[in-house]
């Protein structure tokens, strides 16, 4: 935090370039202007930043990220791979339905790529499955 505010006020006060500040701190100008864009973006001047403590400056230059929400509706993909057994139906009028239908929809490539992770995914589960379950013994299958 002590470098952030020499940067500052080397370079807010002192009026000096990031590659002056930069050399007069021993770091690199691109890390100087990350830290002067940061206090430009969160209206931290000099005096302002004079004003605040370590924790206080910190908070206000490195806000938590806020997290990203899903942007796009998934599709039904169990539904999906049940109508793609009918005759005549392609996942390209499948798509078309399910864009039609949801404006938050994803593309035809990601739609494909995702239905196409899925499928792998089940058949990896199910293989899983095959290989956990005991394999019946002769013997029992005959006594049956």
């Amino acid at each position: 935090m002590r470098q952030i505010r020499q940067v500052l006020r080397l370079h807010l006060e002192a009026g000096l370039t990031y590659a002056q500040v930069g050399r007069a701190l021993d770091m690199p100008k691109s890390t100087v202007g990350k830290f002067a864009l940061l206090a430009r973006a969160a209206g931290v001047d000099w005096p302002t930043a004079q004003n605040l403590d370590d924790d206080e400056l910190q908070a206000r230059l490195f806000r938590p990220a806020v997290p990203r929400a899903a942007r796009h509706l998934e599709p039904d993909y169990v539904l999906i791979h049940q109508q793609l057994k009918g005759p005549g139906v392609t996942l390209q009028l499948l798509w078309q339905e399910y864009a039609q239908a949801n404006p938050l929809a994803y593309k035809y490539t990601s739609f494909c790529s995702r239905l196409a992770d899925r499928r792998a995914g089940v058949h990896r589960r199910r293989a899983a499955f095959d290989r956990a379950r005991p394999a019946a013994s002769p013997d029992r299958a005959a006594q049956n």
